[in-house]
């Protein structure tokens, strides 16, 4: 068996050079977070001039002021939040019509580079209806769907992973607890099972450190670089 300094990581692609605008989206503060804060950091210390767009759906004044605080704390300047104020878990029922427009004004003017919202399969009713208004309002863009561990099952086998560095994993742990203390006593929102997860998808995407955060992506369209001929 390879050790961790012999596993070499597995063919991939790279985000553009170019990326500037990024928009995240989730149904209740400290989603994005969890599934995708490694993710957000990287872009955030690889991409320095790139913006960031958080939009949540719901919180209470309490989740949302801790929504607040971590996405300062992720972001710094290039960032922003916007966090709606709709029913926790009735998010597909009371005024749906109301929330997607919610959505859509929050959006950045000009152009959005990379969407990163929840999976479509998540079994959680607001998760599964954050990811089909993504679905519905990014045409042009690519979506990637992240994936949250709960009661609720429903993990699907991601098709894209970033891998993280064991630094990086720890350090995603500890923002969590830190910027949202009102989750510390339920059973999901523990180290072990942040842990967990990204340990499984580091075994699966082969990744140099052990770690990775796992996405599925419907769609996505790849560019050829042409050599013109007799270019060497």
């Amino acid at each position: 068996m390879a050790s961790a300094q012999e596993r070499t990581l597995m063919n991939g692609f790279s985000f553009p050079s170019d990326l500037s605008s990024v928009v995240c989206l989730g149904a209740h503060p400290d989603d994005i977070e969890i599934g995708a804060g490694g993710l957000v950091a990287s872009l955030r210390g690889g991409y320095p001039d790139a913006t960031f767009r958080f939009i949540v759906v719901t919180g209470s004044e309490e989740r949302t002021a801790e929504a607040g605080v971590s996405a300062t704390m992720l972001l710094g300047t290039n960032g922003s939040i916007v966090v709606g104020e709709f029913t926790d878990g009735f998010v597909p029922y009371e005024n749906p019509g109301d929330v997607k427009r919610f959505v859509r004004s929050a959006l950045p003017t000009g152009g959005i580079d990379l969407v990163i919202a929840p999976q479509l399969s998540d079994r959680h009713q607001d998760h599964a209806f954050v990811a089909a208004l993504a679905g519905q309002l990014f045409r042009d863009q690519v979506i990637l769907g992240y994936e949250i561990a709960k009661f609720d099952g429903g993990l699907d086998a991601p098709n894209l992973y970033v891998p993280l560095s064991s630094m990086e994993a720890s350090a995603k742990v500890a923002h969590l607890k830190e910027s949202f203390p009102s989750q510390l006593g339920h059973h999901w929102f523990t180290d072990d099972a942040f842990l967990a997860l990204m340990k499984l998808r580091g075994i699966e995407s082969n990744a140099p450190e052990g770690f990775a955060e796992g996405f599925v992506t419907t769609k996505m369209v790849v560019g050829v670089a042409k050599t013109a001929p007799g270019a060497s």
